[in-house]
């Protein structure tokens, strides 16, 4: 845990320092303005001194990753490896690569360059922060989606979060700064919530991840971070902003720059998180644990009056949320979008939340890591044999020699197994079944059977029973 910890940390200092410094260039050649030679002075040093920030990051997370990537038991072992990991892997060529690109870049800017120059000197930057598609979990991904997601989400993150240094060290002398800031921020911030959704579709693939896995609660506790820098932001625009012209513009400026520290602290926590996901294996690729005694029912959309609620449910506050944020966008309509946006809520018709839901066990979203093999249905074959046949019968019709009077097992060559999620089955056969009065009515198995003999078992019951594929939920 501590070395894991550690990782996190140093690739969070590497990566919000070359962050710090995309954002700077990119500040200097969009927003600031081209005279002032006092302005350009102040985010040449923050930009300089992130870009040596980030050169200090990478020497201490790069043994780190070496060790990580080499299974090196001690320092000997991780410097050792270091230059294999810097000089035959993608990951090493990727980040020597962007510590140059850095480092011209911060070359580049000057007091007295020209917005060309700071422009060339933003790309350069943004570029070595691109590389981060070929440091993570997109470097292993089949497609360009996820590559794509995670550039642009780098890209957005530096300009906005990377930004607040800058806005910060200006706004001082320029409080106008912030409305022009503000633009790019927008921006920035929708070019994240659209890239974050296509990140969790590849890497998540769902609500079971997301809750039931150490990279999905790592997500969550970014998100809130996120809407929490969503509401800072949104303060500042319609609310801090604004009231620099106000009567006491001085007061005004100072509950500004506070906000804006605030929020750079804030976002500083947000890449940290960014970084931890990274040194998780994704949810897609980890079976979650559920930890509550309800699931979302996969076949209750089945019903086509059911289907229909829930659709005109989701679209209704999908609606209010529209009108919400255009009264927050227009403050001269917000009197009216938020009772227009209760009254949609009000009248949707609200489909009863008892059909959309059915009991679950906590590897209801286990799936078999192997998938089905003849191996394996031979070896369920076997173990069904020795463990459960005196109870089940040898031909799983739950007539076993042991079963006596009239509730007996059931039959288990009908389509049961497969109205059951596996990760049921899995649960229920590891730890067995209670009846409502609390007496045990299946042994578990757990205890005698390893992980594998229970899939195995799971197989075998599933190939013999008529059906091809099971109802329940699935992580993938």
């Amino acid at each position: 845990m501590g070395e894991t910890l550690a990782l996190a940390a140093a690739r969070g200092l590497h990566l919000a320092a070359a962050l710090s410094a995309f954002g700077t260039l990119g500040f200097g050649a969009l927003l600031a303005p081209a005279g002032d030679e006092i302005v350009r002075r102040r985010l040449t040093a923050l930009a300089r001194i992130s870009v040596a920030l980030a050169w200090l990051g990478a020497l201490i997370w790069l043994p780190l990753q070496a060790a990580s990537m080499a299974g090196a038991p001690d320092a000997d072992g991780a410097f050792a490896a270091l230059p294999t990991v810097l000089f035959d892997t993608g990951f090493g060529r990727a980040l020597l690569l962007r510590l140059a690109l850095l480092g011209v870049a911060a070359l580049l800017a000057g007091p007295t360059r020209s917005r060309i120059t700071w422009g060339l000197a933003g790309v350069l930057a943004g570029a070595a922060c691109a590389l981060q598609a070929k440091m993570g979990h997109a470097a292993a991904a089949e497609d360009l989606l996820l590559p794509a997601a995670t550039i642009l989400h780098i890209l957005a993150a530096g300009l906005w979060l990377g930004g607040l240094l800058p806005l910060l060290l200006v706004l001082r002398d320029t409080p106008d700064m912030a409305r022009r800031f503000s633009g790019l921020g927008l921006l920035c911030v929708l070019t994240l919530g659209v890239t974050a959704l296509a990140q969790f579709w590849v890497l998540i693939g769902g609500i079971a991840g997301l809750i039931g896995t150490g990279y999905g609660r790592i997500a969550l506790a970014k998100l809130a971070l996120f809407l929490l820098l969503l509401g800072i932001a949104a303060l500042n625009r319609f609310r801090l902003t604004p009231a620099l012209s106000g009567t006491d513009p001085a007061r005004a400026a100072r509950r500004l720059r506070l906000s804006i520290a605030i929020e750079t602290g804030i976002g500083l926590l947000v890449l940290l998180a960014a970084a931890g996901l990274a040194t998780q294996p994704p949810a897609i690729h980890d079976q979650p644990d559920w930890p509550f005694a309800l699931r979302p029912d996969p076949d209750a959309l089945a019903d086509p009056r059911l289907y229909r609620q829930t659709l005109l449910t989701l679209a209704a506050i999908g609606g209010a949320a529209v009108l919400v944020i255009a009264g927050l966008v227009r403050r001269r309509l917000l009197w009216a979008a938020v009772p227009l946006a209760a009254l949609l809520c009000a009248a949707a018709p609200l489909p009863p939340l008892r059909l959309l839901v059915t009991p679950a066990t906590p590897t209801s979203y286990y799936t078999a890591p192997e998938g089905v093999t003849a191996a394996s249905i031979r070896l369920g074959a076997a173990l069904f044999q020795t463990q459960c046949a005196d109870c089940h019968g040898s031909d799983r019709r739950g007539q076993g020699p042991l079963v006596s009077g009239p509730a007996r097992p059931p039959d288990l060559t009908t389509s049961l197994v497969w109205e059951r999620a596996e990760g049921d089955l899995f649960w229920r056969i590891g730890h067995g079944i209670a009846a409502p009065d609390g007496r045990q009515t299946m042994p578990g198995f757990a205890d005698r059977l390893d992980e594998s003999g229970l899939w195995a078992l799971i197989d075998y019951l599933r190939a013999g029973a008529p059906g091809s594929t099971g109802p329940g939920p699935s992580h993938h």
